[in-house]
């Protein structure tokens, strides 16, 4: 059995820290972003603000597929998940290394440049104050 490997990468410029885990005996791969925002760095005046922003990229993703990204990521043996802790925003996608490359672009597009309209705020801010409840 081979070992598995860790390695750390911190780029310069961004400051930006990249760790990655390989285990050459396994098919499969997990690809997170984590963020550092979280109820914890909420003002108290506005709560749910990185709740609203995981909701915010997850429809960001959905417009720029045209609301295929469930039909896609099935197509490419994906699962997406988000997550707000207190702490952080995490952002998963895993699955078959068949569906890395596409992975690795939808993570790179979840932070492109993006808007919506103000009645499709309203319906994300209504959602995330009712999970929040």
């Amino acid at each position: 059995m081979k070992k598995v490997i860790i390695k750390e990468k911190a780029y310069e410029s961004n400051g930006v820290k990249v760790y990655s885990c390989t285990n050459n005996n396994l098919h499969t791969f997990s690809l997170c972003c984590y963020i550092k925002a979280g109820m914890l760095y909420d003002g108290k005046a506005e709560p749910g603000t990185a709740h609203m922003f995981e909701h915010m990229v997850f429809r960001n993703l959905k417009s720029k597929y045209e609301n295929d990204i469930y039909e896609l990521l099935v197509a490419n043996k994906l699962s997406f998940n988000a997550t707000t802790y207190n702490e952080f925003v995490q952002f998963e996608f895993s699955g078959h290394s068949d569906g890395f490359s596409f992975a690795c672009q939808l993570i790179r597009q979840m932070f492109e440049d993006f808007s919506v309209s103000g009645e499709e705020y309203k319906s994300e801010l209504d959602r995330v104050k009712a999970e929040i409840r």
